[in-house]
């Protein structure tokens, strides 16, 4: 008896501390894009297969509690195998919802919030019409009963501003668990610190807690403003029209852009606080937010370049942030991935890394792709001497921390190091065409080809599909050039038995991919998917 009661104290004992000390909640691990042969999974940080290879496309980052997508059986997974085939999610069956407004739900399609799945129905009838969203859990079940006519996904894919009712401008936020946060907020845009309402029609910024839903006054809203951006300089579009000047919106990250009519000529302009024009800048064709003290802008003469906050240029020919066309530097892990291009003409020399200091990672352009810094690693590509691709990770040091089977990682790393990257365009016509030997896959376009030849006749090479080719080579004018360019001309006899010829160009990328085209048609051809980088 006494030895139960002991028992059952003892249990009591362990109940108490559990609930004074709960069980700590394991935060997400990192997992990085790895390609094995010719298949992609993730790895963690340890360089150990914690998804293995499924997928020949290149996945995004993610962390262990995440769901990937496979865009070759076109069905969602998470790392514990479970696949989520898009038939599934389409259903509209499965969650209830068969008819909405007195229409029936024909088909859906399914996209990731956070830890639920976002899941839209179209109206069945003539046409297919978006009619709503619905949120469902991971188990495919209805969160909530609340259908969702509009929705606006917030930056960091967390939260969102659902309208309940159709036809009203007011909406309610909602977290990725199906709970609402708050009732009656104006309809709008969502931002990753603090929720940011535009009034459409007035123009007006409303500023409201991300967590809470709650209104921020005067003070707060100007602290959270001055948090995007500490600078104090906001790009401004301006206006001429005749003989005056008019500022047409402010372009912040949440505001609309409206565009000039056609007797208008725009430009933009950094403003202050006051909303006096920043003279030492100058003008731009076009110009983003700055981001601890850098921004991107296209100068009037069309050359995209990185500035400060004093009119400096950092980094002149920029043709990419981060992989975006339009984008100020987003640091991350320290650095910002930028794309390069020659100083005359518009075409890609290589990746880097610049921080806000204005110093590149590498000395070089030594790398032939490369994605942004994601928890202390980046995805990188490098092309070796034979003209092939090998993928690998680097740390925020340029250090190497993981490179594909096979690699060589010392001397990758003496590639990136001294700036190293070899160029197709150095390469001989015969070398080049040796590049092409193999079986290839063609990416689409309707243009295919079968035999490759020189112009006179002494080499040729077995392709695929339809046409006899005969090349003569181009010469680079330009110095910066990366790859390898053809110029080939295929000669055809018509319906009518004349013999005509027409004429095409061929780009070399690297080994395993390679381009033609003709007037405004093109097909590329890669020897895997995976390995196929559009330029």
């Amino acid at each position: 008896m006494h030895k139960n009661k002991r028992y059952a104290l003892l249990l009591t004992c362990l109940m108490l501390l559990a609930a004074v000390f709960p069980a700590s909640v394991q935060e997400p691990r990192p997992l990085y894009p790895a390609i094995q042969g010719h298949l992609w999974g993730y790895i963690d940080t340890d360089n150990q297969w914690m998804v293995p290879p499924y997928t020949s496309w290149q996945p995004d980052y993610a962390y262990d509690n995440d769901f990937f997508y496979d865009h070759d059986s076109d069905d969602w997974r998470n790392a514990q195998g479970r696949r989520y085939p898009l038939d599934e999610i389409m259903d509209p069956a499965r969650w209830g919802l068969t008819e909405l407004n007195g229409q029936e739900v024909y088909c859906c399609n399914g996209q990731r919030l956070g830890q639920s799945w976002l899941v839209r129905c179209y109206a069945k009838g003539k046409g297919i019409k978006p009619m709503a969203w619905v949120h469902l859990d991971n188990d495919l079940n209805r969160l909530n009963d609340l259908v969702y006519f509009d929705v606006i996904l917030s930056e960091d894919n967390q939260t969102l501003i659902a309208l309940t009712e159709k036809g009203t401008v007011t909406g309610s936020l909602v977290d990725d668990r199906g709970r609402i946060l708050r009732k009656d907020l104006p309809f709008g845009e969502l931002s990753e610190d603090g929720l940011v309402i535009t009034n459409h029609r007035g123009r007006d910024v409303l500023y409201y807690n991300a967590q809470t839903g709650a209104p921020l006054d005067e003070q707060q809203a100007a602290a959270l403003r001055a948090a995007h951006c500490p600078e104090g300089l906001w790009p401004c579009k301006m206006v001429e029209q005749q003989d005056s000047v008019k500022t047409e919106t402010e372009i912040t990250d949440w505001s609309w852009d409206y565009s000039a009519g056609k007797e208008e000529t725009s430009y933009f302009v950094y403003v202050d606080a006051d909303g006096s024009i920043a003279e030492h800048l100058g003008r731009f064709k076009r110009a983003d937010s700055f981001r601890q003290g850098l921004a991107t802008v296209k100068s009037e003469d069309g050359q995209q370049k990185i500035i400060d906050t004093m009119g400096n240029t950092v980094l002149a020919n920029v043709g990419a942030v981060n992989n975006h066309l339009y984008s100020s530097p987003k640091l991350q892990d320290g650095w910002a991935q930028v794309t390069l291009f020659a100083p005359k003409r518009q075409v890609s020399v290589g990746c880097n890394y610049l921080n806000m200091e204005g110093q590149l990672l590498f000395s070089g352009k030594g790398l032939y792709r490369a994605e942004p810094f994601f928890e202390r690693r980046a995805l990188v590509r490098i092309l070796l001497p034979d003209y092939t691709l090998t993928c690998a990770h680097i740390d925020p040091t340029g250090q190497i921390v993981w490179a594909e089977d096979g690699a060589d990682i010392a001397a990758l790393q003496a590639l990136l190091d001294q700036g190293l990257c070899p160029s197709p365009a150095d390469l001989s016509a015969e070398e080049a065409m040796n590049l092409l030997l193999g079986e290839w896959a063609s990416t689409g376009g309707g243009e295919h080809l079968t035999e490759v030849q020189h112009e006179d006749g002494s080499w040729s090479a077995s392709l695929t599909a339809d046409g006899t080719w005969y090349v003569r080579e181009t010469k680079h004018e330009d110095p910066y050039y990366r790859d390898y360019r053809f110029v080939f001309v295929e000669v055809f006899t018509d319906a009518n038995g004349y013999e005509r010829t027409s004429e095409a160009g061929l780009t070399i990328y690297h080994r395993d991919a390679f381009s033609i085209s003709w007037g405004e048609g093109s097909s590329g051809y890669v020897r895997y998917r995976s390995r196929y980088d559009e330029q």
